[in-house]
């Protein structure tokens, strides 16, 4: 949306590095008018995408926390949970759920995205744990997890 903000009407975009998302439609255009992010402009819609996303990332968390707590997993000091999975998906998942739920007729949701979702969520507990040995053994965290 910044690019089409800063290069429309100045041709900036038919040459150089400048690319015009929204350059195929018009104010009038159907699609953009139905399209929920013209609610208060680019401030307004990352906003409603942010706390979308964020109340999503918040509510997944909360769920995973909620399981582990009613399976009588909690971690006190250097006693693992040992639900590594619960510690890192549920917000993830929650997360995905939401963009495609609410944020629907925009990119941020768009089901060509879903391969991408797929990788994202079995990466995450792969760089979780990665990143959590690595302040281990930098001596930013006591525990490895």
């Amino acid at each position: 949306m910044l690019t089409h903000a800063l290069a429309a009407g100045n041709g900036m975009y038919n040459s150089g590095p400048f690319l015009d998302p929204l350059g195929a439609y018009t104010s009038s255009s159907e699609d953009i008018q139905n399209s929920w992010f013209w609610i208060g402009g680019e401030w307004g819609a990352s906003f409603i995408m942010g706390f979308i996303l964020g109340l999503g990332c918040m509510i997944g968390d909360s769920v995973g926390s909620f399981f582990k707590r009613r399976r009588g997993l909690k971690r006190e000091g250097e006693v693992s949970s040992k639900a590594p999975l619960l510690d890192t998906l549920p917000f993830a998942i929650f997360t995905f759920i939401f963009g495609l739920l609410f944020l629907s007729p925009a990119i941020a949701s768009d089901t060509v995205l879903v391969k991408g979702m797929v990788i994202l969520l079995v990466m995450t507990p792969i760089i979780h744990r990665s990143f959590n040995v690595l302040g281990y053994k930098l001596g930013l965290k006591s525990v490895p997890y």
